[in-house]
């Protein structure tokens, strides 16, 4: 795994050494359980202090954001309530999000102490759904969009999976646009240059990965100043 430093959070990225992160089939509940408790553990979480980004493709709203609470705790397991984002002001709180092609967004807003993990992926993107997040946290939080940093997960690339109804673009450039549309100062934005479809070291559900999942966690540091 990778840990990532944004000035006052932390980033945690797993990879395919660090196991499945989400359970698709009860049969592997057990390993999945115990791949989330090395990886949350590394970022000094566990179960008890971590939210889940639980993403579902039955509905039509594919931005439904909201604040983590207690219908979000990774400890629900499979009653974790449905959502594409979830929105903290809460010092050493993770935001979880299993990811396997589609991209996992991170939104930091360090003058109001705010973070925000969003799953973007076509059905969201086709939504205008990064320039929503934006919108979210600014009526959440308090947010301006010019105070906010963002981070990209690593995610399919377009050679392998085009946003035909933006035209062939891929979901990078469809976020980062709706970013900028939204006022981030794309200056603002990092964004990771690995393509899941390609890289031997993350899981691909295009090619084949049905039911592992790599993850980002976000947390803002106990030590972090608001």
């Amino acid at each position: 795994m990778k840990i990532l430093a944004m000035d006052g959070i932390r980033v945690g990225l797993s990879d395919k050494t660090d196991g499945n992160m989400k359970v698709i089939d009860p049969d592997d509940m057990v390993q999945t359980e115990l791949s989330r408790q090395r990886f949350l553990g590394a970022m000094g979480l566990n179960n008890k202090s971590t939210y889940f980004v639980r993403v579902s493709f039955d509905t039509d709203d594919f931005c439904q954001f909201m604040e983590a609470d207690e219908e979000n705790g990774l400890w629900l397991g499979g009653k974790v309530k449905r959502c594409d984002g979830l929105l903290t002001t809460r010092k050493g709180v993770g935001l979880f999000l299993p990811l396997a092609d589609c991209l996992g967004m991170v939104l930091y807003d360090k003058r109001n102490a705010a973070i925000m993990v969003v799953h973007c992926g076509r059905h969201t993107v086709l939504q205008d759904g990064a320039y929503k997040a934006v919108q979210y946290m600014m009526e959440a939080a308090g947010t301006k969009p010019e105070d906010v940093l963002a981070w990209l997960s690593p995610s399919a690339g377009k050679g392998n999976y085009p946003i035909y109804d933006l035209g062939g673009i891929s979901l990078q450039e469809a976020v980062i646009e709706q970013l900028m549309r939204a006022g981030v100062d794309e200056m603002n934005t990092q964004m990771s240059d690995v393509d899941t479809t390609t890289h031997e070291h993350y899981f691909s559900h295009s090619q084949g990965d049905k039911r592992d999942r790599f993850a980002i966690v976000a947390v803002i540091d106990e030590s972090s100043v608001k």
